[in-house]
Parts: structure tokens; sequence; C-alpha cells
């Protein structure tokens, strides 16, 4: 039978066990806390990263179809700067071309009246000589 002695150091190990028991269980809780609010903060953070996200896909399909309204824009400040390049260089053509028409009526003139003023002059001289 058992002693009074062994139901003490029973109860001793018991209480010992108990008190460990207990440690271990106030720490296992605690770890439990800490990682619900682990996790808590964890999906608040997904969370914030999905808003992020959306926001940032908006603004980069924002930013895409201002890009394509800027490309469309300068295409067509293109053309309308070849367009008028090309009547500057259909105006200065025209200008040149009535230009060298000018200067060929003036050369023309010219040979005429020195021809015509040669002429006079030698009748002249033809008159004088006789």
């Amino acid at each position: 039978m058992a002693t009074k002695e062994d139901v003490a150091d029973l109860k001793n190990i018991m209480l010992s066990i108990d008190s460990k028991v207990t440690n271990f269980s106030s720490r296992l809780d605690s770890v439990e806390k800490n990682l619900t609010e682990l996790i808590s903060d964890v999906k608040s953070e997904v969370g914030q990263v999905k808003s992020d996200l959306s926001i940032t896909n908006t603004e980069v399909q924002q930013l895409r179809q201002d890009h394509n309204e800027l490309e469309r824009g300068v295409g067509h400040l293109e053309s309308q700067f070849n367009c008028l390049e090309t009547e500057k260089l259909e105006l200065l053509k025209l200008d040149i071309d009535k230009n060298l028409l000018h200067s060929k009526n003036v050369k023309y003139y010219l040979r005429n009246m020195i021809g015509n003023t040669m002429s006079s002059s030698m009748e002249s001289n033809k008159n004088q000589m006789r």
C-alpha cells in the first residue's frame, strides 16, 4: 500500500505536471492569440493589396486609353503637318514658276527693246552717213 510519503510525492508530481500543463496552455493561448492577430493582419493587408491592385489596373487602363488617344492625336497632327508641308511646297513651286515666267518675259522684252534700240540706232547712223 502507498504510504503518506508516496501520496505526497504523487501529489507534488501531479501539482508540478498541472503547473507545467497550465504554463503550456497559457503559452499555447498566447501563440493562438498572436497567430489570430497575424492572420487578421494578413487578411487586412491582402484586402488592401487587392484594392491597390484594382486601382492600379484602373490607372493602367486609363493610361493605355490616354496613350492611344495621344497616338491618334499625334497621327492627326503629322497628317496635318504633311498636308501643310505639301501645300507650302506647291505654293513655293507656283511662286518659282511665276518668277521664272516673269524673268523670261523680262528677258524677252529686254531683247526686243535692245533689238529695237539697236535697229533704231543703226538706221540713225545710216541716215547720218548719207
